[in-house]
């Protein structure tokens, strides 16, 4: 699992060429990025090329980066916290040192049974629309890519615009599904209030049950919050929420 490659990168990185040891660290010091970013986005943020992201999953006896996310989302998805540790490095106090076990404890919300109840029910939503409109703000991108590509798996239409607009609910079968994690931003908001005045059916899935977007939306989705850093949310719980949501929609399509 994810753990063992983070021990198996640190006690080897010695043995590495420098480039790829530079990716490694990246991904022990941001385990959470190989589950949200592409091959080109981890190697962007880590500053270095794709090419060296592929020899880092080869060098560890994978086929591609595509194997290596795999088994972090795996990790994750399973509730089990992906975290490295080092006597070199001290231990972080406040929130940021608590991240781990809040991103446990949000996604073991979502196995619990009201949490199941709302992801069946927005599950029969969606795979009754016959388009899918995800909204979010800035930070939840990752989310809204990650969504778009499993629904476009899932055979559906799929919209994923800057804010939600009367245009986009013109054809019937429309179905608005927002993200919003705090300090939930006001396009989350804005997008539930206009598809309740159209008549669209509306989908939230968020960190907070007292959230605008919980209060208005049709079926809410909502875990707790956890943060990797002071105002920085972590996206792995609505990832997790998403993903519980394909796969339900598999099993129902049989």
């Amino acid at each position: 699992m994810a753990g063992e490659i983070l021990t198996l990168l640190r006690s080897q990185l010695n043995e590495m060429t420098p480039q790829v040891q530079t990716a490694a660290r990246f991904i022990l010091e941001r385990p959470q990025d190989v589950m949200l970013l592409s091959m080109r986005e981890l190697a962007s943020a880590a500053g270095v090329s794709h090419s060296t992201i592929m020899r880092l999953s080869e060098w560890l006896g994978l086929d591609g980066y595509a194997a290596l996310r795999q088994i972090f989302i795996s990790s994750f998805r399973e509730g089990v916290v992906v975290a490295t540790t080092d006597s070199s490095t001290p231990e972080k106090s406040g929130e940021e040192g608590k991240a781990p076990a809040l991103i446990a404890s949000s996604i073991k919300d979502l196995a619990a049974d009201k949490a199941q109840s709302q992801l069946a029910e927005a599950t029969g939503q969606l795979m009754k629309a016959r388009k899918i409109v995800v909204v979010g703000s800035a930070q939840e991108t990752p989310v809204i890519g990650h969504a778009r590509q499993l629904f476009q798996a899932l055979g559906s239409r799929v919209q994923t615009p800057d804010q939600f607009q009367a245009a986009d609910a013109t054809e019937e079968g429309v179905c608005l599904l927002v993200i919003s994690l705090r300090p939930h931003g006001p396009k989350p908001k804005d997008a539930v209030r206009l598809a309740r005045r159209l008549g669209v059916p509306s989908l939230a899935i968020t960190d907070s049950p007292n959230a605008l977007v919980a209060k208005m939306a049709d079926i809410s989705v909502i875990f707790r919050p956890a943060s990797i850093a002071l105002n920085i949310p972590s996206l792995t719980p609505a990832i997790a929420a998403i993903e519980a949501i394909t796969s339900i929609w598999r099993r129902n399509a049989g």
